[in-house]
């Protein structure tokens, strides 16, 4: 029987390190995870609100996620890291975006 997960996430290089991503997209499975656990988002409102990627595609990164919690808990925190830091290095390119663009 085929790896039915690996037909939905690879996992890719980024300036932050390696993540879990939805094959042939740039959503990440830490990103379904936090609309799930976080915002509390059902599977078929996720694929609403991303429509490029499947229904299935969204349960395959949940079982990706529940399979490897803690690898995709790594993978926000080095990507928190990784903004946090661009932040501090770039304040000119980086706007917060609670205020209204100045114009």
């Amino acid at each position: 029987m085929d790896d039915v997960i690996r037909k939905h996430i690879e996992i890719v290089e980024g300036p932050s390190g390696p993540k879990a991503r939805i094959i042939g997209h740039r959503v990440n499975v830490s990103h379904i995870a936090m609309y799930h656990e976080d915002w509390g988002m059902s599977p078929k409102e996720i694929a609403e609100e991303l429509p490029t990627i499947t229904l299935a595609d969204v349960h395959a990164a949940l079982a990706f996620y529940y399979d490897n919690p803690d690898v995709i808990a790594a993978q926000r925190a080095a990507q928190e890291r990784f903004a946090e830091e661009f932040k501090q290095q770039h304040p000119d390119l980086v706007r917060d975006r609670r205020q209204p663009a100045r114009g």
